[in-house]
């Protein structure tokens, strides 16, 4: 098929089942103290744990029976393991992905 794919199940996974992690996120001082997640908020005070199971349908918008979202674009990274482990990555790394995921999506970013 040369690359390309009419449909995909795209799924994932997150349980932590290791009660010493989350003893470690409090200890450290990593978990929100009040438990309230505020992502991106002015707020914010920490990380919140979750468990999920997610699953997604994607298929080419001229085959979808019904649109309820649309994927732009998707860029990851992760380059905290070059310093000072995961839970530390780098802003300027996090800075360049954003920029470079907004210019290959053609998104204004003003």
């Amino acid at each position: 098929m040369k690359g390309k794919c009419e449909q995909a199940i795209v799924g994932g996974t997150h349980i932590n089942l290791q009660p010493f992690a989350n003893h470690m996120y409090q200890a450290g001082h990593i978990n929100s103290s009040d438990g309230i997640s505020r992502v991106w908020d002015e707020d914010a005070n920490g990380f919140v744990k979750g468990e999920t199971v997610a699953c997604l349908f994607l298929q080419k918008k001229s085959d979808a029976k019904r649109i309820y979202a649309t994927v732009i674009h998707s860029r990851t990274n992760i380059d905290g393991n070059n310093s000072m482990g995961m839970l530390f990555p780098s802003s300027d790394a996090q800075k360049d992905l954003m920029i470079q995921t907004y210019k290959e999506a053609n998104v204004n970013r003003q």
